[in-house]
């Protein structure tokens, strides 16, 4: 629902600026955290309806396949059902930090799924992509490992960054510490599902004052290019933009107005800086 109230205030706003339907899904009898990025339907809502409907589903899946006795086979089966009701909407299905919580809380290690499981989901193409950093240091470090596990297996699975910080009203320290790049044709959600899926994208984290990034070696060199050279440039762009979108948001009078005499500005600056357009304000 947030993501349809963020769609709904700027709708009428010109903008370059684009927002998606998006939600993370919270299933009973499962652990895992799973993004739903630009489906059509709320999976939440849809097992919240008729949760009872939703465990009979779950429980015919661990019937029809077959699993490892190491892994836990019903989240597992809830993976699938929720990967499946993602797909059939049009949105893509990540996998949100599967290392939660790397540390000792009592006797209780909150690690969200185990290592079988986590390499059954990504061998078996639950997951379109994953999410490897996160504003963690300690979870995105057993991100790595797992990662690092996964290509062991001959798992080649596309990165994500996202900071979880859910806004900028609440945990707001966390905002800028994990991102995604993706390189995609336009800013659209067919294109950019296209470009995740086929891995041009990679993961990015920022942790005191230093940048890292995850993905194939040729995005690795291209978004370090980005993050040095672009990035530095084009947010200061970005930022000028964003106040006059919070006020526009906040509906003070005349920031409709003062947003669109620049909106165009940002973009100009890519065309610039990548093609060589001459830049008129």
């Amino acid at each position: 629902e947030p993501s349809l109230s963020a769609i709904e205030a700027f709708k009428d706003l010109k903008s370059h600026f684009r927002l998606y339907p998006g939600e993370e899904i919270h299933a009973p009898g499962n652990l895992m955290h799973i993004i739903n990025f630009a489906g059509s339907l709320s999976v939440n809502e849809l097992i919240l309806k008729d949760k009872d409907s939703y465990d009979r589903q779950v429980r015919k899946i661990i019937k029809e396949t077959k699993m490892p006795e190491a892994v836990n086979s019903y989240q597992i089966a809830s993976c699938m059902w929720i990967s499946d009701k993602i797909r059939k909407s049009g949105g893509l299905c990540i996998m949100a930090h599967p290392h939660y919580r790397p540390r000792h809380y009592g006797a209780e290690i909150n690690y969200n799924i185990s290592e079988d499981t986590f390499l059954f989901l990504l061998e078996n193409d639950v997951f379109d992509a994953w999410e490897i950093f996160g504003f963690s240091p300690e979870r995105n470090n057993t991100h790595i490992a797992l990662y690092l596990k996964a290509l062991q297996s001959g798992i080649d699975k596309p990165v994500l960054g996202a900071n979880d910080s859910h806004g900028v009203a609440v945990n707001l320290q966390w905002f800028d510490k994990a991102y995604s790049v993706v390189l995609a044709k336009e800013n659209t959600k067919e294109a950019l599902i296209l470009s995740i899926k086929a891995g041009l994208c990679a993961a990015v984290e920022h942790q005191d004052e230093a940048c890292r990034i995850l993905g194939s070696p040729r995005m690795i060199m291209y978004i370090r290019y980005l993050t040095d050279f672009f990035y530095p440039l084009y947010n200061q762009y970005c930022f000028t933009e964003g106040l006059l979108l919070k006020n526009y948001a906040a509906k003070i009078t005349g920031a409709k107005k003062a947003y669109e005499s620049i909106h165009d500005n940002a973009e100009k600056f890519r065309r610039h800086f990548f093609y060589g357009d001459d830049i008129e304000y």
